[in-house]
């Protein structure tokens, strides 16, 4: 169900800090409603600073616009990949399932002792990114159902792809690219339906964006 404009109007007046690093504390205003979900700033702020560690940048004090609306795109991206598994009832992901998106958290800042520098950082603590791994996790269990079939690659349709030359496998022979070839393939049927369904569930949300670096500004299903 949408926010009511009451809450929505109560949701973005907070603006509170307790210095306890805790995500359920740390608050500093909302980004995003998706529904009655709430993004908040901090959680756009943390994650735009994890991909600049990843990059081996400069966690500035100050983030370039581009990147916070690109990182508040993938935070919505997870929040309705992960409602849409509740919704349809799937399986919550397993304590395995959970720590391997940890791990990927703490790879995209180039390992757990820079995930740990920035988490530190920016006064969060670790459960902060054990919330976002949980919601990504759940978000990979709603792709992993709709794509069971596209996870399977005939050695024809490899071929097809090699011939056409459009692989970064160009100079390889055939045999000693196909089965990197094979995971090339998969990971870019899982992209595009990564993007196609974000923008289906998109058209059918409310979601409000209540930042100014927001690029898509405020949407909802139309009537």
């Amino acid at each position: 169900m949408p926010a009511s404009g009451g809450f929505l109007l109560a949701i973005l007046a907070i603006s509170l800090w307790s210095g306890a690093g805790s995500a359920q504390y740390r608050v500093d205003g909302v980004a995003a409603l998706v529904e009655d979900e709430v993004i908040l700033r901090s959680d756009v702020d943390l994650r735009a600073r994890l991909h600049l560690a990843g990059e081996g940048a400069v966690v500035r004090s100050t983030l370039p616009s581009d990147l916070l609306a690109a990182s508040l795109e993938e935070l919505v991206g997870e929040v309705l990949l992960a409602r849409e598994a509740r919704q349809r009832d799937l399986p919550a992901p397993t304590p395995q399932v959970i720590r391997r998106e940890l791990q990927r958290l703490e790879a995209m800042a180039g390992g757990r002792e820079r995930a740990a520098e920035v988490l530190a950082s920016v006064g969060a603590g670790p459960d902060e990114l054990e919330e976002a791994a949980v919601r990504r996790a759940r978000a990979g269990i709603f792709l992993e159902a709709q794509l069971r079939d596209d996870s399977r690659v005939t050695d024809a349709q490899v071929t097809q792809v090699y011939e056409s030359g459009e692989h970064p496998f160009v100079g390889q022979d055939l045999e000693s690219a196909r089965e990197g070839l094979r995971v090339w393939i998969v990971r870019r049927r899982v992209a595009s339906a990564l993007e196609q369904w974000v923008r289906t569930l998109k058209s059918r949300a409310h979601i409000h964006y209540a930042v100014p670096y927001a690029t898509n500004g405020a949407s909802s299903p139309p009537e």
